[in-house]
């Protein structure tokens, strides 16, 4: 199996300046799908765009391969504007969710397809699907129809016929979307194994979070045709700027709180009856005494105390629903009318199993705490 890229592969950087893209909705309203969107992908990362529907990944996606003419703002490929560079042209393929074979291609002359259209020498077009049915692993496969093999297999195949044409910058819009969770894992894997291993520049769209926290080098936060926030994985799941990356990135729970006091290193907050101490450090913005705050925090930083554990951290909640996940266990519990979800992993020392009402101790790390004034 190839363990790189060959020589002649070369991948490029890609940067977006103030892109703009407009369409009317069916009342004639204008629409700003992409609004000024500017953004810098280095040579070999792989970056994720990730938000709600209808926030723009697609529509970003979409401008840079040429489907669709930006109203303003620029792409550049290496340096060099491609605005006026047509789709075929700019070598650039994007990978769907549809998978998009042509069902009456086998499985090697679908891969083949690209480089027959450009008309590559065909023993160079053996050589190359070859080595690219070795590398995602369909070696076997090569004479059989699309409906003949799985929908994992199916998408390998068009992420093949996207690699053999040895392309700059791959783009991916939902690719896995149509496939199980098992499928979907192993198709993951594979997407990012490949892509460590060809060192190819790559934009990745999703709505799913997991995806995007485990491929991805940088994420890129939508909202509204806009970016809400760019950084690593972790630096998007731990340290969000905002309520709105908060609560898309993992399932954090927001508790309402008001500032009791700021202190050098850290801030009281006085939640209901309990006085919570935090670094100063977790704090998103400009807050004072006295201002309405609301305190993101994940399910797996907070613990429940053992009968006669303290901490200076914690608070009693009522247990309204467990669920046994296998690897975890997952709790609401209900605390200042608020359901707030706890997550054990299942090697804790002590019982995971609580009856419903039960009333229960919690305890938080100060650390995973992110504070958002509230508006």
């Amino acid at each position: 199996m190839p363990t790189q890229k060959s020589d002649d592969w070369e991948v490029a950087d890609l940067d977006l300046k103030n892109v703009v893209k407009t369409y009317h909705d069916r009342r004639g309203n204008l629409i700003h799908a992409v609004n000024n969107f500017s953004l810098k992908i280095g040579k070999g990362e792989f970056t994720t765009l990730v938000g709600p529907s209808g926030c723009g990944k697609t529509t970003v996606l979409r401008v840079i391969a040429g489907f669709e003419i930006p109203d303003s703002g620029e792409v550049l490929m290496g340096g060099k504007s491609i605005n006026s560079i047509p789709a075929f042209n700019r070598n650039m393929p994007m990978v769907f969710q549809s998978y998009a074979l042509f069902p009456h291609l086998s499985i090697y002359d679908n891969i083949a397809y690209g480089l027959k259209i450009r008309k590559v020498p065909g023993n160079i077009i053996k050589n190359d699907v070859e080595m690219m049915l070795q590398l995602v692993n369909l070696v076997g496969m090569e004479n059989r129809y699309p409906k003949e093999i799985s929908g994992g297999q199916q998408q390998r195949v068009a992420l093949a016929r996207a690699l053999v044409i040895k392309p700059k910058i791959i783009l991916f819009d939902e690719p896995l979307s149509n496939l199980d969770v098992k499928l979907r894992l192993q198709t993951r894997m594979e997407i990012k194994r490949l892509q460590n291993l060809l060192g190819i520049t790559t934009l990745y769209v999703t709505h799913d979070q997991e995806e995007a926290l485990s491929m991805s080098d940088s994420i890129v936060v939508m909202k509204k045709g806009k970016i809400e926030q760019i950084g690593s994985p972790e630096t998007i799941y731990h340290h969000p700027k905002s309520v709105f990356v908060a609560d898309f990135i993992g399932n954090t729970n927001f508790v309402e709180g008001t500032i009791e006091s700021l202190l050098d290193n850290h801030i009281n907050i006085q939640v209901k009856d309990k006085i919570l101490k935090i670094p100063k450090q977790q704090a998103t913005g400009d807050i004072n005494q006295g201002d309405t705050v609301l305190l993101g925090i994940k399910p797996e930083a907070i613990s429940i105390l053992k009968p006669g554990e303290r901490n200076p951290n914690n608070f009693s909640g009522t247990v309204r629903h467990t669920y046994f996940r296998g690897t975890i266990t997952e709790f609401e519990v209900e605390f200042n009318n608020t359901l707030i979800n706890v997550i054990l992993p299942k090697d804790v020392d002590f019982q995971q199993s609580f009856a419903r009402n039960e009333r229960i101790c919690l305890s938080v790390n100060p650390r995973a705490i992110n504070i958002f004034k509230k508006h």
